[in-house]
């Protein structure tokens, strides 16, 4: 084992590589994201002190400066780690495979208009730069989010507009939440209301829905509706296996009660 070739391998030249193999690139909130860690030996013998792997997602928070101009940041947040604490040796050249599994967090936002998620391996290794692997996978909605959504279709609503914002209240001290916007484009709330968004909040048991009815008030009392903030009602609702069936029938009439 040369000196140049110990050199070389702490400025990242000829040392170790890792990359994550995910079983399924396609994932729900609550799931179990697994795969296996590929290491591949670099040029000279090294020692890996610990293996992480992170789950991150962006968020975006609106800012206003002194002067009331209005500037869209792009954040990043951390929802899940695993980790292996025991060091080891990866010889020179050797390829070594290691195996997870771990839930993905119930609040994973779902891959849907900006919203990114990936899973980021980092390899810490002694005397030398960590090396690291970024890998992308898409997030879809999970039974229950999932008999939302469909309730909504079924009842004339579309999905028109999709964001993670950042928001300090969130009741899972996560930095964001992914709001959903809808727009009744057919059925019965056609014309009756102008939007209509919600948030989900997800744990292993149930599903608790905030919607927000943007009613669609017209005339003079339209006008002191808006401005007394009228205009608009907030609801809370939860979904769990004891009214998974019935989601339709408890939307509309949620609804239909606030527009």
């Amino acid at each position: 084992m040369s000196f140049l070739s110990k050199a070389l391998s702490k400025v990242g030249i000829g040392a170790a590589k890792v990359d994550a193999i995910l079983d399924s690139s396609t994932l729900s909130p609550g799931e179990d994201i697994s795969g296996v860690i590929d290491i591949k030996g670099g040029s000279v013998e090294q020692q890996i002190n610990k293996l992480d792997l992170d789950v991150y997602c962006n968020y975006f928070v609106e800012i206003e400066d002194e002067e009331g101009e209005t500037d869209i940041q792009e954040h990043f947040c951390k929802i899940n780690s695993w980790k292996i604490e025991q060091s080891f040796v990866i010889e020179a050249g050797e390829q070594r495979q290691i195996p997870f599994s771990f839930q993905l967090s119930h609040q994973a936002p779902i891959s849907v208009g900006k919203s990114t998620t990936w899973l980021k391996t980092n390899l810490d290794i002694d005397f030398a730069l960590d090396k690291s692997d970024k890998d992308y996978f898409n997030v879809v909605a999970n039974e229950m989010q999932a008999e939302v959504f469909n309730a909504l279709q079924d009842l004339g609503f579309e999905l028109v507009e999709a964001e993670c914002e950042g928001y300090d209240n969130h009741h899972d001290d996560l930095p964001f939440i992914q709001e959903f916007e809808f727009k009744a484009r057919g059925g019965d709330f056609r014309g009756r209301l102008k939007e209509l968004e919600m948030v989900m909040f997800s744990n292993e048991h149930e599903l608790v829905l905030r919607l927000e009815v943007d009613r669609k008030i017209k005339g003079i009392g339209g006008f002191f509706a808006k401005a007394f903030g009228r205009d608009e009602v907030k609801v809370n609702t939860r979904i769990d296996q004891s009214n998974i069936g019935d989601v339709q029938d408890i939307l509309y009439t949620i609804i239909d009660d606030n527009c």
